[in-house]
């Protein structure tokens, strides 16, 4: 499949690369195949994960943080061709990263406190407004979306109790519930 083609071509450059900004730079790279997926139809109607994209870039060991920013920058600009309804496949990205993110962490038992692993309350803010988006989408009749956006928005919620526990015991300084 073309996707298939996409994420082992990105794997082969990262790899050749180290992932060097200069060379590889994520914050332009992964909008453009985020792009590409929803442009091409390299999505769930092909037996693609909608979220490869994303996937992609979170095993070639892509700091969670740097993906949920770009993917915040995206969500944000509502630029084509992410917006509409098609702003559901932002939140989703932006929500597997984020569940990895806590999955993540949760293993370790620590937040990595103020480095690149820490999930902070702009993390938590972010979830509140993807949660937000979400309820205006499924708003109206006979949305044939409804019961995708509902189970997305659990997802939001359940990752924003996560966060929002992670956060606090952050604050404690200890992860230990």
């Amino acid at each position: 499949m073309p996707y298939e083609s996409v994420s082992n071509q990105i794997q082969n450059i990262a790899h050749r690369t180290s992932l060097d900004s200069l060379i590889f730079p994520v914050d332009t790279l992964l909008p453009l195949v985020c792009a590409y997926a929803i442009n091409q139809g390299q999505d769930a109607s092909i037996g693609a994960d909608p979220c490869w994209p994303v996937l992609v870039f979170l095993h070639l060991g892509v700091s969670h943080h740097l993906i949920v920013n770009v993917l915040e920058d995206v969500f944000e600009a509502q630029e084509a061709p992410f917006t509409g309804r098609r702003r559901k496949l932002v939140v989703q990205w932006i929500a597997v990263a984020v569940e990895q993110w806590v999955r993540d962490v949760e293993r370790r038992g620590t937040g990595g406190r103020g480095g690149d692993s820490s999930i902070s309350g702009g993390v938590s803010s972010l979830l509140t407004r993807l949660d937000e988006c979400l309820a205006q989408l499924s708003a109206g009749p006979r949305n044939p979306d409804a019961e995708e956006l509902l189970e997305t928005r659990r997802l939001v919620k359940t990752l924003k109790r996560a966060v929002d526990a992670i956060a606090g015991a952050e604050q404690q300084g200890s992860l230990f519930r």
